[in-house]
């Protein structure tokens, strides 16, 4: 799972994201997802990439 070079990720609870934060030195601005969905990050992430990589036949 290939990332932007910028992008920082930190996936935790509600009991260990603070730690997790500072851990990976994540800071503002920053986007926060919280439930269900962050289970299929893996699955979008693949999606997403084969979606880009993808060329569009005419």
């Amino acid at each position: 799972m290939e990332q932007d070079r910028d992008e920082k990720v930190g996936i935790g609870s509600i009991k260990t994201i603070e730690g997790i934060v500072k851990e990976k030195g994540l800071a503002s601005p920053a986007i926060i997802i919280i439930g269900e969905v962050v289970k299929q990050r893996v699955t979008l992430n693949a999606i997403s990439e084969k979606i880009i990589v993808t060329p569009i036949s005419a």
